[in-house]
């Protein structure tokens, strides 16, 4: 994910997939990739599980899986955060879309403009 609100997005998404219990990195991926249709890279994902780490929201334990700590359960507890309220799931949208046009330029969208079609569809739906 590019830029900072692709980055904000992806933090999300780990902490919401580690509240099903400890994964390693490559477990991690592997359920973005079920969950989104989106492989992300390591040079993506350990970066953010390093910085997550840091900011004591997960810990890695000694089989070398991530767990959420009592501060990421609490950040991450609930709802997902981007589903908070309608101020915040907009935002996180309109990162999401943020990627998606970054994206526009090589051809990973292509195999997915049905999809893209149907939830722009769902978006227009909404705003009538």
């Amino acid at each position: 994910m590019h830029g900072h609100g692709g980055h904000r997005m992806l933090r999300l998404i780990v902490l919401t997939i580690l509240l099903q219990g400890p994964k390693n990195g490559v477990e991690i991926m592997k359920e973005m990739e079920n969950r989104l249709g989106w492989l992300p890279s390591p040079g993506s994902i350990y970066p953010v599980l390093a910085q997550l780490a840091a900011e004591n929201y997960i810990q890695k334990m000694d089989d070398g899986k991530y767990a959420l700590t009592p501060s990421g359960k609490l950040y991450s507890g609930g709802p997902p955060l981007w589903l908070s309220s309608v101020p915040v799931a907009l935002g996180a949208l309109d990162s999401i879309i943020d990627y998606l046009e970054s994206e526009k330029s090589s051809d990973a969208l292509f195999p997915y403009l049905n999809r893209i079609r149907e939830i722009a569809s769902r978006l227009k739906a909404l705003a009538e």
